[in-house]
């Protein structure tokens, strides 16, 4: 909560300052891929970001780094003439002045030049058309098929007859006692021991018995179900909420996950960041924190599939209408997933872009002579 505010707090003081960093960075960036032969497209933020994310905060260092040999070799001056020290301060702060104008100006141009290759290019069209179908799907679209009060009625029969079947709940409370006895027969090291070994061997045949006859009053129930099911229809409300349901389920348990593993990244790193600077910590924590969502939100995107594939299966859903079924939630959840990771990217740059800014300014505005 701490790291929040402090985040908060100076991206708010420091927002003008970070679009000139943000500026920087796209120029660092260019320069970059010119260098090596990257594609400067703006379909790379999609296609690699990750490559994008670390020539950014590379940038972040190399600025503080370049601060803080400025800083000693201040010091080392510090017995420098006063006039001296007065005409460099005046030419600093023409040059500042400078380059907070042509980074205006490279801001206006950048923007420009990426909107019109967006517009020109298929895939990012494309790219842009799936996100805003699937935002459109999960957020804001109703379901094709509403349930009247006669379905309703039918459905709350049919599950109350699957739910009053005969002896299923007896037979279920003898399968229970069943497998209790069993567990209880295990004792330790009950295969080497013959006693025990008969035991178990007669527990487990107890427990195959009852548990084949549950599994056809099982199978009873779960047809009931699915047939019921099957009258309301994969469209229709009840269809729609239980695979956004299960959409919800698995984005919460990507959200724990990032947020257990970087817990433990945190502890980690308290033993083993001892020698690094304050920046630098904060750095490694946010990129570990990024990874952390990005993979979260990946085995939350493959655990919804399956899912949504066992919503198909319980509506029984005809093969073409599952299969767009299918294709419209891994759409729609796929939107969801990438907007909470670029969320999560963007907050990190700008608040780490607030911290390194705010860590410079207040070196470089000690006064010469003051001892680090």
């Amino acid at each position: 909560c701490l790291f929040v505010c402090l985040f908060t707090l100076l991206f708010a003081l420091q927002l003008h300052r970070c679009w000139n960093l943000f500026v920087l960075f796209a120029d660092s960036f260019h320069n970059y891929s010119m260098h090596h032969h990257i594609t400067t497209s703006p379909f790379i933020f999609f296609s690699n970001p990750f490559l994008f994310l670390v020539i950014l905060l590379k940038r972040i260092l190399d600025c503080s780094t370049i601060t803080q040999r400025k800083g000693r070799m201040e010091n080392d001056n510090r017995n420098s003439n006063n006039s001296n020290n007065n005409n460099n301060n005046i030419n600093n702060n023409n040059d500042n002045n400078n380059n907070e104008n042509g980074v205006v100006v490279l801001l206006g141009t950048g923007a420009r030049a990426i909107a019109t290759q967006v517009m020109k290019s298929k895939k990012a069209q494309a790219f842009l058309g799936l996100y805003l179908i699937g935002l459109y799907v999960v957020l804001f679209a109703t379901a094709p098929i509403h349930v009247t009060p006669e379905m309703e009625q039918v459905f709350h029969e049919k599950m109350e007859e699957a739910a009053s079947i005969p002896k299923y709940g007896e037979t279920l409370e003898e399968l229970q006692f069943a497998a209790y006895d069993l567990h209880e027969a295990k004792v330790f090291l009950w295969w080497f021991r013959p006693e025990h070994k008969e035991r178990v061997r007669v527990q487990q045949n107890i427990y195959n018995e009852v548990r084949s006859r549950f599994d056809v009053l099982e199978a009873e129930r779960e047809a009931i179900s699915r047939d019921a099911l099957k009258n309301l229809g994969i469209w229709s409300d009840y269809g729609i909420s239980d695979a956004k349901e299960r959409l919800w389920e698995s984005f919460h348990g990507g959200k724990e996950f990032a947020k257990r593993q970087t817990f433990f990244d945190t502890i980690l790193m308290a033993f083993t960041a001892r020698d690094s600077s304050f920046i630098e910590v904060i750095l490694s924590l946010l990129m570990r924190f990024i990874f952390n969502v990005t993979i979260g939100m990946i085995m939350s995107l493959v655990t919804f599939a399956f899912k949504l594939w066992n919503v198909i299966y319980l509506y029984q859903a005809s093969f073409w209408s599952g299969l767009v079924f299918f294709l419209l939630g891994l759409v729609g959840a796929a939107s969801i997933y990438l907007s909470y990771i670029l969320l999560v990217v963007g907050g990190s740059v700008a608040a780490t872009a607030s911290i390194v800014y705010a860590t410079t300014s207040i070196q470089a505005a000690r006064p010469r002579g003051a001892i680090n």
